[in-house]
């Protein structure tokens, strides 16, 4: 309500008019006598409407501070006006006259009776209390005294809208100002508790005044700051009252004022258009189109009545062919002594067959009458059916022909959709529509034959593609009305019919007759099907035929998941079936309607510019939407029926379609608009209203399966109110008829569902009301409401969920229905707003009595890894933990919440995604609760680490205890404790509050210090981390060493190794500190042998597998320090970690022996490789332990050397090569490499191998034993390897060893070659030779070697050939997306390298040459890569790297690095559940996404060309003789063939019965043979008794049998006679009918040729064309053709056709039907009824005497029939012959009565009576 008045100020002379909300018409402000504000009638233009109604409501923006200030004196408050705008507070009363009479009209919502209450004196309180005049705003602002004139009719909205930023503009206005007046008065307003006190400043500043005058007013800058703040939130409260007051008076527009917003005058004119659609339907009975299909149908049912009758003839052949042998049992009583003495006698049954003459006469009938009805029944029907369907398509054709509109249709030609036809042009189209009709009045008859259904569909499908490609709108929906109007199953051949046109594009985007005809086509399929039932009520009678009463009815009734039965079966035949609405709603695709709304263009690349709508436009598409919507829920309710349920949640589905398209449209038009605040409110309000319809939409068609929709509709873009008022409306239940226009406010909305009475009508609803389909649907569309909220609504999220919980898990009656489906919506809630679980939490704690254990369900699938837990939820969680048992609900509780919360770092925020704090408080809740149920008890029995390789064994043999043990440090492992292990920004927070915290001063680790005293071992873990212990360099070794002496001796090995990732590094650059510590030492040889304790104290005998878990565990531990040093660039950190841990690794004696010692050092190795200077940092710390072997090596006593002398013949002492007493070699490639390399440095260094090479040089004899005794001699060397421990016999073996794909193994082979192939330096020599390495393995024990690495190096080649690749942009690419699941896969390029190196060693290795001193290196091929071997040669040691595989060692180190941060680092959360709302796109993307992934309509079936089913015939053709008869001669012809096959496969078949029927009495006999009878005595007294041996008798019997000769030749005639009965049952070819139509068509048109031609010469030749035409018919008539009973039809038909129009009005032609009848007496009854002999009375005597002469040659049938043809009253009556001719005709019957004699017999005695008639005639 609204009881401001409006008050303008003008600067000299105020004269203010109150306009309240009576003065009605509109608005009318008055302000002084120049400024005037007036808001006239809108023009006709829409948008300009539009744009003035928006401009009325706007709202006055309140000054901003940079205004002036006035001081008021009497205390009120100051409002400071502006001339443009209305007063602050004050909206201009708008009602909807302009709107209603220009059908573009905004609604303000008129409280008249809260204006009657106003009374006048509150008016006037009212105005002193708002009206302000501030009187200095002439001096402050002399410039605006212009007038000001606002013209609506020419203003967007953007230019009534209030200035945004005023705050420059003032300053600068100000300041101009001051400098011309020196003076500032300010008005100051202050509001008290008690009331309201003016304070007046008048201060006088003068500019010119010097720095150091006294400063009267000591505070005034901050008394101006703090009264420029109140007037700033003064305004901005008026401002948020006016904008709710606004937003109260605005009412969304109604449906009327939509529809006035788009009008479709389509949807006005559809009943009239179905009209008239009845109408015409009724009137095509007596069609043309319509007789000849009928005649079709009749040919069809005639023809499958045939095949009906030959098929039971068959099944009576089948059963009388079974009946033709009889066979019966006999008996016969064979008797025979027995081994007892005993006469004994026994039965043998037997069986004889008889053939049935009776039977087998009835069969060869039944095949007969088969034979017959093929013959004659069959092939007629077949063919008139043929001929039948010929004529239709021949119709068909013709139209075409006669349609030059129809005959000129391009193929590719799109679907039109023109508005009206030229009168022409509608003629053809009423032909077309007329014979569309008759098809689809065949379409509603109950037709069972199919191939009638096929052909009338195809036909349908021609007529309607040529008509869809010519139509208006109205043919588009004569179309859709036929199709509406068919029976069941029109869905699948007639859906792709509807084709709606292209809709233009246009900028305005509305009234478009297409997308009109769009709308009311849509409208048409979703109301009510008008006189459906009539139209299909022929289907009636076939689905409600009366079933026999005999059959027992089927007592079972097929129900849905409802419970109601999905079909009425009396009432089925009036329903389309459900998948045709489903496929003719397809053909209506929402997206191409909002391509055209939205003003998309384009095709494949859509483009959509949110530029081109305005405000006004998008008022006309909400309009436009809200129609779809109610045309859409028209369709809800028109088929609410439980079998169209698929079809509803289609019909859903568009609406959410609609929604989402209206809802994105609105985002992204919002986003790049900068929008007035009160046009931003009047467009939201209406989508509000609009989503608000749409949802009842779908919540008014309860049980339909359209609910689901609203389960993933979004709700991004509907307001915080509507969100509210939705919530209360899915509350009121399904049964309640609520106006949606009326609902309550958000305010009423909140209370109501605050309360306690809300939840409990919900639970009921879904308990009693609903089920449960739909209360899925429910539950999961208020989950979804929810998850599309933002945080910022915390309230309605919280609502929902509540609702959710109390439902799924409190009340009672629903737990057990939801409680799985609440798990997974709450789950979806929380995943996208985690601050849920915080309710859920104190939820469960509240109702734990009620929840009991599905809270433990709830909570296993809770994200809690996206969960920011408050001091109240820790509270809770530790109350649960440390106050109930480890087996009670709340203790699993807290271990659930705890062990998914997410302990790891946020990586966008880089921080740690839990604060630091919660870690701690964390940590020290995991000691306390240790120490309470791990307490003092043996910590051994709790160790798991390694177990859960055995988890399934293990895991059944825990206790209580254990299980808590194994969880407190999973939880403790995953916590950040120390200041290694946290991001930067939480290190400086840290260090900022005091750094890592004294255990002793810090009173919350008490219960940490207390463990300490119990050597509690998660106690000592947390000291170390959390406390300066394992922070400072000096306070680790006296405090913390003994703690983690504490973790390691209980067998704590993980917790140890996560201790060693934080301080090791603290020692890198003084590592002697812990290598040199004993204590340390024992912690670094305990978890050495970790995995063989683990399996000793389990007893369990562990796996193969090597490495065990706490092995690699360190492993991966020591890589993640080096990989941290790496991020950081630091290669000197990473050397002097890898420097670290190989001299604290080598540290114990016989560290070789140790398989985990080597796999750490070996991976250590590794690591070094990716830096250059890795190798030689390797070498230096490995110097020591190589150093200590050969010392330990030389210490040996004296039995070993004199062990050794005896063996070897050696005086020294023989120093084992590492690599020989190391365990395994083969798994430390890297580790070996290093190792004998350094051994091949001791060999230089010592001249051994120097000194040795040149001994074999020399002395070739010698072998090298025996020179490398001499060598250690002459060297005077106390120790030296033995002649098998030289590096090149190792480095061989070696090469053997290592795996093929080893990166190493390339260095392997070079290091080999370099000894193999290396030359001495001095050439003093005169061997021919420069190398001894083929010599070295001469020796035995090394001879087969050679063969072996040239084998091995096959291998390697064969492996990198076949090597997989990929390429390096997918590969990294993938790497970085699924580091965990990506398998290497390296360059192709690299491989292929590596192959041609094994080649080069293999020629290497292979060519004795290379050992030659002569050698020319330029002179090898280039395979030999003379670089490399020149560099063998010259003894080159730098190893080739670039055949390394460096890009594998990176990714192996990443991945150990990897495994150590996302398993053994803290802080690993689990994987998140995906909402279906994380893939919602919105704005742009949405619309573009929606409408790419639409599905398309069907395409309309392609035209077929105009092609006659007939060939035509030129009129030229007739008129020539020889041509048409050639043409004629050609059908003849194939019809005389076909006539030919037809007779032989008859014959044929006759030949195959008479076969079988010969053969079927054969098929069977009576065999006489012998047969052995066993008869056994039997004793009557004794039952047991068992004959001793039974007699065997033989017996003579007649047998039935069967020749199977006979059989074999039956199922060979059988099958032939069955293929025979299946081409007779088929069809005549096409070609046949085609011919007999083409022959047809021609006679036809030479009759009319013939009757319609005047020219005398013309008619002469067309007569003697068809004379010949006719005798040659005659003649072609054969044997086969008479056989053949549609060729003799035809036949039948030409002669008579022929001789009826030509030969008998042809006096010429009689004597030569005479002549010709004679000559062929059987065709006589054919060509005779065209013998007229009165046609040529001139021989008509001759013709008769010339019959009688024949008599005598004995023919008197023929004569008789010819003589009939002699009508002699006739003659003399007519003809009046003269004397002579009568008196000749007497002599002639005289000479013929004389032949037959005086008594004929019988055949003569028709003639004689004949004779006697013509006689007494004369």
């Amino acid at each position: 309500m609204i009881k401001d008045c409006i008050v303008m100020r003008q600067k000299k002379k105020e004269k203010i008019h109150v306009v309240s909300e009576d003065d009605k018409p509109g608005l009318k402000l008055d302000i002084g006598d120049k400024t005037k504000v007036s808001f006239t009638k809108e023009s006709e233009n829409t948008e300009n409407v539009l744009k003035e109604v928006e401009n009325k409501v706007q709202e006055s923006d309140p000054k901003t501070d940079e205004e002036k200030f006035s001081l008021d004196e009497q205390g009120k408050d100051s409002t400071i006006q502006n001339p443009n705008v209305p007063e602050s507070g004050t909206l201009p009363a708008l009602t909807t006259n302009v709107l209603i009479d220009n059908m573009e009209k905004l609604k303000v919502d008129e409280d008249n009776s809260s204006a009657e209450n106003v009374q006048d004196k509150d008016t006037e309180v009212t105005k002193k209390e708002k009206i302000e005049t501030i009187q200095e705003d002439q001096e402050i602002f002399p410039e605006k005294t212009g007038e000001t004139d606002v013209n609506n009719d020419t203003c967007s909205t953007e230019h009534v809208l209030t200035e945004i930023n005023r705050e420059e503009s003032t300053k600068s206005i100000k300041s101009e100002h001051s400098s011309q007046k020196n003076i500032l008065k300010l008005k100051v307003v202050r509001e008290h508790e008690e009331g309201e006190h003016t304070n007046q400043l008048a201060i006088k500043n003068d500019f010119s005044e010097k720095k150091t005058s006294v400063n009267l007013y000591p505070n005034l800058q901050n008394d101006l700051a703090r009264l420029k703040r109140s007037d700033i939130e003064q305004k901005e409260q008026h401002r948020k009252e006016n904008s709710r007051i606004h937003q109260h008076i605005i009412q969304p527009l109604t449906l009327e004022q939509l529809k006035s917003l788009y009008y479709n005058p389509r949807l006005i004119q559809i009943d009239a258009i179905v009209d008239m659609f009845i109408q015409e339907d009724e009137k095509k009975d007596n069609h043309e189109f319509y007789e000849i299909l009928l005649s079709y149908l009749r040919a069809r049912k005639n023809l499958i009545q045939s095949e009906g009758e030959i098929k039971v003839l068959h099944e009576q052949y089948s059963a009388i062919k079974e009946q033709s042998w009889v066979t019966s049992k006999h008996f016969v009583t064979a008797k025979g002594p027995c081994g007892d003495g005993v006469t004994c006698k026994a039965n043998h049954q037997y069986e004889m067959i008889d053939f049935d003459d009776d039977a087998f006469k009835r069969l060869k009938k039944s095949l007969e009458t088969i034979r017959e009805n093929l013959q004659t029944k069959l092939s007629l029907h077949s063919y008139s059916s043929q001929l039948a369907r010929l004529q239709v398509e021949s119709y068909i054709h013709n139209l075409f022909i006669t349609c030059p509109l129809l005959r000129d249709i391009p193929s590719n030609a799109p679907p039109q959709a023109l508005g009206l036809h030229s009168p022409n042009n509608q003629h053809q189209i009423n032909k077309l529509r007329d014979c569309i009709t008759v098809l689809y009045m065949f379409h509603r008859r109950p037709v069972s034959d199919n191939e009638f259904v096929i052909n009338t569909r195809g036909w349908t499908q021609r007529l309607v593609s040529a008509l869809v490609k010519v139509a208006s709108f109205d043919d588009h929906m004569f179309i859709l009305n036929h199709i509406l109007r068919c029976p069941a199953g029109v869905g699948t051949w007639a859906a792709n019919f509807i084709q709606m046109p292209a809709i233009p594009q246009s900028v305005t985007s509305f009234g478009n007759p297409a997308l009109d005809h769009y709308i009311a086509c849509l409208a048409l399929v979703l109301t009510p099907i008008r006189a459906r039932e009539d139209f299909v009520c022929l289907m009636k009678e076939a689905v409600n035929t009366s079933p026999d009463p005999q059959q027992v009815t089927n007592p079972w009734v097929l129900i849905n998941c409802d419970g109601e039965e999905d079909e009425d079966p009396k009432n089925a035949w009036k329903y389309l079936l459900e998948n045709d609405f489903v496929a003719i709603l397809k053909q209506f695709p929402v997206s191409e309607m909002f391509k055209h709304i939205l003003l998309i263009t384009g095709t494949d690349n859509l483009q959509y510019d949110i530029h081109r709508t305005t405000e006004s436009t998008f008022i006309k598409q909400l309009a436009f939407s809200t129609c779809l919507i109610r045309i859409l829920g028209e369709g809800l309710q028109t088929y609410n029926m439980a079998r169209y349920r698929q079809l509803n949640k289609r019909i859903g589905g568009a609406i959410r379609e609609v929604v989402g398209y209206v809802s994105n449209h609105l985002e992204s038009f919002l986003s790049h608009n900068s929008l007035p605040e009160d046009m931003v409110h009047r467009l939201q309000l209406e989508y509000d209203q609009f989503f608000l319809r749409a949802t009842n939409c779908i919540l008014t068609s309860q049980k339909l399966g359209s609910w689901q929709f609203m389960t993933n509709t979004s709700y991004a873009t509907v307001s915080r109110e509507t969100m509210w008022k939705l919530l209360w409306l899915l509350h009121q239940g399904t049964n309640q008829n609520i106006d949606i226009d009326s609902l309550p406010t958000e305010n009423k909305c909140r209370e109501y569902i605050n309360d306690c009475f809300s939840t409990m009508q919900l639970a009921d609803i879904v308990h009693t009301s609903m089920i449960s389909a739909e209360t899925i649907y429910l539950l999961t569309a208020l989950a979804h409401m929810a998850s599309c909220r933002p945080p910022r609504e915390f309230d309605f999220i919280q609502a929902v969920s509540f609702r959710l919980f109390e439902i799924c898990y409190v009340c009672a009656e629903t737990r057990e229905m939801c409680h799985k489906l609440g798990r997974d919506l709450l789950v979806s809630i929380a995943t996208t707003h985690p601050f849920i679980i915080s309710l859920i939490i104190q939820q469960t704690n509240q109702n734990l009595v009620n929840i009991g254990g599905m809270s433990l369900y709830l909570f296993q699938t809770l994200p809690f890894h996206l969960w920011l837990p408050m001091d109240n939820d820790i509270t809770v969680i530790e109350e649960w933990l440390m106050t109930s048992e480890l087996t009670s609900k709340t203790n699993q509780l807290a271990q659930s919440v705890l062990c998914n919360i997410n302990w790891g770092v946020d990586q966008q925020k880089n921080r740690l995604f839990i604060p630091y704090d919660v870690h701690k408080k964390t940590a020290i809740l995991l000691t306390q609760a240790y120490g309470k149920f791990i307490g003092s008890r043996h910590h051994w029995m709790f160790f798991t680490e390694g177990m859960k390789q055995v988890a399934s064994v293990v895991k059944q043999q825990q206790t209580n205890e254990q299980l808590f043990n194994n969880w407190a440090w999973d939880i403790a492992l995953k916590l950040h404790l120390h200041h290694t292990t946290l991001p930067p920004n939480d290190v400086q927070l840290v260090n900022a509050e005091g750094g890592p915290p004294d255990l002793a001063n810090d009173n919350s680790f008490l219960p940490v210090t207390r463990g300490l005293k119990e050597k509690n071992a998660m106690a000592c873990y947390v000291a170390i981390l959390v406390s300066n212990i394992g922070h400072k360099y000096g306070d680790f070794i006296p405090a913390g060493l003994e703690y983690l002496t504490t973790l390691s001796e209980n067998f704590h090995y993980k917790p140890t190794i996560n201790v060693l990732n934080c301080i090791v590094h603290m020692f890198f650059e003084n590592p002697h500190i812990l290598t040199d510590n004993e204590k340390f030492q024992k912690i670094i040889q305990s978890l050495m042998v970790a995995d063989e304790s683990a399996s000793k104290l389990s007893k369990i005998i562990w796996s193969q597998e090597f490495p065990g878990p706490f092995t690699k565990w360190f492993s991966t531990m020591i890589e993640g320090q080096l990989s941290t040093f790496v991020n950081q660039g630091d290669v000197a950190g990473v050397m002097r970690g890898i420097s670290f841990w190989i001299k604290m690794l080598t540290k114990p004696p016989k560290w070789y022996h140790d398989k985990n010692s080597c796999y750490v050092l070996d991976q250590s190795v590794k690591s070094a490789f990716r830096h250059k200077s890795g190798l030689d940092t390797v070498k230096t710390a490995l110097q020591e332990a190589f150093q200590r072997h050969q010392k330990e090596t030389h210490q040996q006593g004296a039995v070993s050397q004199f062990v050794n002398w005896v063996s070897s013949g050696a005086n020294f002492s023989q120093i084992p090569s590492l690599t020989e007493v190391m365990c395994n070699p083969e798994l430390f490639g890297w580790l070996c490499l290093v190792l004998l390399d350094m051994e091949f440095t001791y060999e230089k260094d010592t001249q051994l191998w120097h000194s040795f090479r040149e001994e074999i040089y020399t002395d070739s004899k010698a072998s090298p034993s025996h020179a490398l005794k001499k060598c250690v001699s002459r060297l005077k060397l106390e120790q030296a390897p033995g002649l098998n421990s030289m590096t090149i016999y190792r480095f061989s073996k070696f090469m053997l060893d290592l795996p093929v794909d080893h990166p190493v193994l390339p260095l392997i082979c070079q290091r080999f070659f370099l000894l193999f192939l290396g030359r001495q330096v001095s050439q003093a020599s005169n061997q021919q030779r420069a190398s001894v390495g083929e010599k070295m393995f001469e020796v035995s024990g090394h001879s087969g070697t050679l063969k072996k690495i040239k084998k091995r190096f096959n291998e390697a080649i064969n492996l990198h050939m076949d090597y997989p690749t990929a390429t390096s942009e997918s590969n990294a690419d993938d790497q970085s997306n699924n580091i965990e699941n990506f398998k290497y896969v390296p360059k192709k390029e690299f491989h292929l390298n590596l192959a041609r190196l094994y080649q080069t060693y293999q020629l290497w290795i292979d060519e004795p040459f290379l050992h030659d001193a002569k050698l020319y290196i330029p002179a090898l091929p280039a395979q030999y890569e003379t670089g490399k071997l020149l560099q063998m040669f010259q003894n080159q040691t730098d190893l080739w790297f670039e055949y390394v595989d460096i890009d594998r060692i990176i990714y192996e180190l990443s991945q150990t690095a990897s495994e150590w941060y996302h398993s053994a680092e803290p802080g690993s959360p689990r994987k998140s559940y995906l909402h279906h709302t994380d893939h919602i796109k919105h704005g742009a993307e949405g619309i573009l996404f929606a409408l790419k992934q639409s599905e398309l309509p069907s395409e309309l079936p392609p035209l077929q060309p105009v092609k006659p089913p007939v060939p035509d015939i030129n009129v030229t053709v007739l008129e020539d003789k020889a041509s048409i008869l050639h043409v004629l001669k050609s059908d003849l012809n194939v019809v005389k063939e076909y006539a030919k096959s037809f007779h032989s496969r008859c014959n044929h078949q006759v030949a195959i019965d008479d076969d079988f029927c010969t053969l079927l009495p054969k098929l069977h006999y009576n065999n006489q043979k012998q047969v052995k009878v066993t008869a056994e005595c039997k004793s009557h007294i004794n039952p047991l008794h068992k004959c001793s041996n039974p007699a065997v008798i033989n017996v003579n019997v007649r047998e039935k049998a069967r020749d199977e000769n006979v059989q074999r030749q039956m199922d060979e005639n059988r099958a032939e006679y069955k293929q025979l009965l299946i081409e007779g049952q088929n069809p005549p070819p096409v070609n046949i009918c085609v011919a007999v139509v083409h022959m047809e068509n021609a006679l036809t048109m030479l009759v009319k040729l013939f009757r319609s031609s005047t020219d005398d010469m013309k008619v002469s030749r067309l007569n003697d064309t068809v004379c010949t035409l006719f005798f040659q018919l005659a003649e072609s008539i054969n044997d086969d053709i008479q056989f053949y009973p549609p060729a003799r039809q035809f036949y039948s038909s030409c002669i008579d056709l022929l001789g009826m129009e030509f030969i008998q009005k042809d006096p010429s032609q009689t004597e030569n039907i005479l002549q010709f009848s004679l000559d062929s007496p059987r065709l006589a009854g054919l060509i005779s009824p065209h013998f007229i002999p009165l046609n040529s009375p001139r021989i008509y005597v001759t013709m008769y005497e010339k019959l009688v002469q024949i008599l005598k040659r004995d023919n008197p049938d023929l004569v008789f029939v010819l003589l009939t043809k002699f009508d002699i009253p006739l003659w003399l009556s007519t003809i009046n012959p003269a004397q002579i001719e009568m008196k000749r005709l007497i002599d002639v019957l005289g000479i013929a009565l004389y032949s037959c004699g005086i008594d004929p017999d019988k055949p003569h005695s028709l003639v004689f009576a004949l004779y006697c008639s013509h006689l007494k005639s004369c």
